[in-house]
């Protein structure tokens, strides 16, 4: 369509450079040519009626007619060669002022086009120069025959009863060539109708071929189009899982960050363990020296035996609290090993989803890329189909110029072959019945030339179709089956897609159990770190409530061994 476009415009541009003065000089030389040529064939054929007076102002006529006519064929030659001097200037012109390809070609198009149309006027103008000399000739040439049947005439009138009736004979012989040239010109209008026809039948085939580009330039553009959507959704999706991707990798580094954090509370827990433990054991240790301290002391008071038990059993408690809190400390080890285990699995989850995910987007953009030279190499295969349609349609149009031109032709040898029944008419006066027989046989074979010729360029018209038609059945069929690929290859695309946002969203539900299950053990670890927290303090403020006690209980013993001092010396005194 667009190198149609593009003679259409071209043509329209010659037509702008041509003066229509002189289109309209042309035209007129034209009718007038035409004009000519119609008097010169009636003149031909009344040339043997009449008298001998009649005869001569008919040969001078007709040398005045085949004058005129030479001179008005120069006129029209130059006429056409001074429009091809403008066409020339205009395709030189046009180049000058234009830099790109397209119009390189449409010049350089125009100037084959000049050629060759130069080239068929010379040969037009070299035909028609050979047949006006023929004509020349064969009207010298009856003039002379007329002359010497003229001096037979006169010399002797039995000679002209003789020629009388092989005149007679004669024009019996011509009527009946006359039955035969209608015959034949019947024919050729047969041929002519049955040409038209084919053209026609082209003309049809053509629009289709057309048609079935249109259709295939439109389902490019839908594909094109449902690419461009599959891009978009593409890259959508792929910003959707570089986004959660980004997302997921931040949460794991703050998960990170809180079990550093987590690690460090609970180094600082251990360390603050220690200590209460060597608090504890220091304690004991006192405990002890208290009790052994306890038992040297009187052992009659009540009150300070049970106030030793209780002592004894918040000792138990204490160790019992002790021993619990050990327990806690390795369940929150055991639980903090799982946690680490669990978050190796999880970092080593992601790695393995972004590896896939990498991967599936590499996949998707060379699937891209294949999908992207698929469609050039379409787009190529139709440049290339409309470049043959139209070399087709140049072609066909080519051809169906030729046979016009042919028919022209023929026209014009009907119209010799009229010239030579004519002249075949005076021979036939001096020659026998053979020379009419051989001129049969001309018109004969001349007339098998032409069918020959006419029925070689319909079989070649006919070849070419039918391997233009080839091409376009295959072209379409693996213009089908690239379709059939491409529309696969979308279908996998879109499950891959799928595939991938059930992966994405499988693995933000598994990172949202697994920061879930953290949340839930730091709580869990919170209220452990509060609980053992709480119980440090009431073991501590147990540990000062016994170290007073014990503080007391030792201050009391002293006042106790004061008193007994004195109590036994006062004895000592009494008894002295």
């Amino acid at each position: 369509m667009e190198s149609k476009n593009r003679w259409k415009g071209l043509m329209k541009s010659f037509g702008r450079h041509i003066d229509p003065e002189k289109e309209d000089q042309i035209e007129c030389v034209k009718i007038e040519i035409e004009n000519k040529v119609r008097r010169i064939l009636k003149l031909v054929k009344i040339a043997d009626q009449g008298n001998r007076e009649n005869r001569m102002k008919i040969k001078s006529n007709l040398i005045l007619q085949i004058e005129d006519f030479h001179e008005q064929y120069q006129s029209l030659y130059s006429l056409y060669e001074d429009l091809r001097g403008e066409v020339r200037k205009m395709v030189f012109k046009d180049n000058s002022t234009s830099a790109s390809e397209t119009i390189d070609e449409r010049s350089e198009s125009a100037r084959r086009i000049v050629k060759d149309d130069s080239k068929k006027m010379v040969q037009r103008k070299g035909d028609l120069e050979d047949s006006a000399s023929i004509l020349n000739s064969k009207i010298e040439t009856l003039f002379a025959e007329k002359r010497k049947m003229e001096d037979r005439i006169d010399c002797t009138p039995k000679e002209t009863k003789e020629l009388k009736r092989k005149n007679s004979e004669l024009e019996g012989q011509i009527l009946e060539l006359e039955a035969i040239s209608k015959q034949k010109d019947d024919y050729f209008s047969a041929l002519t109708k049955t040409l038209e026809e084919n053209e026609k039948g082209y003309k049809y085939r053509i629009e289709g071929l057309e048609a079935q580009a249109n259709e295939l330039q439109l389902q490019i553009n839908n594909l094109q189009t449902q690419k461009g959507d599959l891009e978009q959704l593409l890259s959508c999706k792929t910003e959707e899982g570089s986004s959660r991707v980004e997302d997921l990798t931040k949460e794991v580094n703050f998960l990170h960050q809180e079990v550093e954090t987590m690690r460090c509370q609970k180094a600082e827990l251990e360390l603050q363990l220690e200590k209460n433990l060597k608090e504890t054991s220091d304690f004991l240790i006192q405990i002890e020296n208290l009790n052994e301290n306890l038992r040297k002391q009187n052992l009659n008071e009540h009150g300070i035996i049970e106030e030793k038990k209780g002592l004894k059993l918040q000792v138990k408690d204490l160790q019992l609290e002790v021993n619990s809190l050990n327990n806690e400390v390795y369940q929150s080890r055991i639980e903090k090993d799982e946690l680490h285990r669990k978050i190796s699995e999880l970092q080593t989850d992601l790695l393995n989803k972004e590896n896939e995910l990498f991967s599936q987007i590499a996949s998707f953009e060379e699937n891209v890329k294949y999908l992207d030279t698929e469609l050039a190499a379409l787009q190529n295969e139709r440049n290339r189909l409309t470049f043959e349609l139209e070399t087709v349609k140049q072609s066909s149009s080519i051809n169906i110029s030729n046979m016009e031109k042919k028919n022209v032709e023929l026209t014009k040898k009907i119209a010799e072959q009229e010239g030579i029944i004519s002249k075949i008419k005076d021979e036939q006066k001096q020659q026998s019945k053979s020379n009419i027989q051989m001129a049969e046989r001309k018109i004969e074979e001349l007339a098998k030339d032409f069918r020959k010729q006419f029925e070689d360029n319909l079989r070649i018209l006919g070849r070419r179709i039918r391997v233009v038609e080839q091409l376009i059945a295959e072209n379409k069929e693996h213009y089908l089956k690239m379709k059939e690929e491409y529309e696969q290859e979308n279908k996998q695309l879109k499950e891959r897609s799928g595939k991938t946002e059930v992966n994405v969203k499988e693995l933000s539900l598994t990172v949202n159990d697994m920061l879930n299950s953290v949340d839930t053990v730091r709580l869990k670890f919170e209220e452990r770190n509060t609980n053992f927290l709480n119980r440090i303090s009431k073991v501590s403020c147990d540990l000062q409530f016994a170290k007073d006690w014990a503080m007391r209980k030792n201050k009391a013993a002293m006042l106790l061994e004061d008193d007994g001092k004195v109590d036994w010396i006062i004895l000592d005194n009494d008894e002295e």
